[in-house]
């Protein structure tokens, strides 16, 4: 299954958007989407806005999503461990408020 996640441009410089994802923020390609501007809601897919979303409908996926992913456990995934998510940081892997 894959999701197209919802995040609010925060800042746009050329053709990249800013955008926050709930407190991650990403760096994503807006050309597909006419005239994203900040504060919108995009659909984001492999690095790529995809759509323009209205707050509402931004709200309901993000919720579905919590919903669905929140039936998971870590263990119930492939994932790295505390030590090599250690390694990780600092590397172009999302940046969070406040770093």
């Amino acid at each position: 299954m894959c999701y197209a996640i919802p995040a609010k441009i925060t800042r746009i410089e050329g053709d990249i958007a800013i955008v926050d994802y709930g407190g991650v923020i990403k760096k994503v390609n807006h050309t597909l989407v006419d005239e994203a501007k900040i504060g919108d809601f995009i659909l984001i897919h492999a690095g790529f806005a995809i759509e323009k979303v209205d707050k509402k409908s931004a709200e309901e996926s993000l919720e579905i999503i919590k919903r669905d992913l929140g039936q998971f456990k870590p263990e119930d995934f492939d994932l790295p461990g505390k030590e090599a998510l250690e390694k990780m940081k600092g590397e172009d892997v999302g940046v969070r408020k406040g770093d």
